[in-house]
């Protein structure tokens, strides 16, 4: 899905001349990352920010961010637990994903959290992650990434998961990915 694009918009790497100013998803922490944090952020390595910038007036519509990070296997739900080392596991951490609020209910949302998942699930072909993490911002985020697999980790009740076998099966589901015969 790199550079995906439709009609109407299109997602790609956050750049320096990506028009963010406008940016109001009616969450303050959202804005202010995506408006000052999230280009040092990726500047200096930390996390990465994809951007889906509207063809018309060429303004960020949405975001997300992605950076590596772990977990102990003590974390996840003892089903969860079985089979894995005894040693932290490697994830991807879904630090921020939002939409402005000019485009609640045009399905961007899904478009943000597919396209993550798609850019998870192909860095998990080539290294070793067990899965994408998010620490959803409230009950609404917790509710919409539940539609797409993610679990509650035991103890941890906004925090997310979900593992590459799921998230395989979801990009399948949603035709982003063949199944492999």
């Amino acid at each position: 899905m790199e550079n995906s694009a439709s009609a109407n918009w299109q997602i790609c790497k956050l750049e320096k001349t990506s028009n963010k100013q406008e940016f109001d998803c009616g969450i303050e922490e959202l804005i202010e990352y995506i408006k000052k944090y999230a280009r040092q952020s990726q500047d200096r390595g930390l996390a990465t920010t994809f951007t889906i910038i509207s063809q018309i007036d060429k303004k960020v519509i949405g975001y997300y961010s992605l950076t590596l990070s772990k977990i102990e296997k003590e974390e996840l739900s003892l089903e969860k637990q079985k089979g894995l080392p005894n040693c932290e596991i490697g994830v991807i951490l879904l630090g921020k994903l939002a939409r402005t609020l000019s485009e609640k209910g045009s399905g961007l949302g899904e478009k943000l959290i597919l396209d993550a998942m798609h850019r998870v699930y192909k860095i998990s072909e080539e290294i070793g992650i067990y899965g994408l993490i998010v620490d959803a911002i409230n009950e609404k985020a917790k509710i919409f990434y539940k539609k797409y697999g993610f679990i509650e980790l035991p103890d941890q009740l906004m925090r997310l998961m979900i593992d590459k076998k799921t998230l395989k099966s979801k990009l399948i589901e949603h035709k982003l990915i063949e199944e492999k015969k």
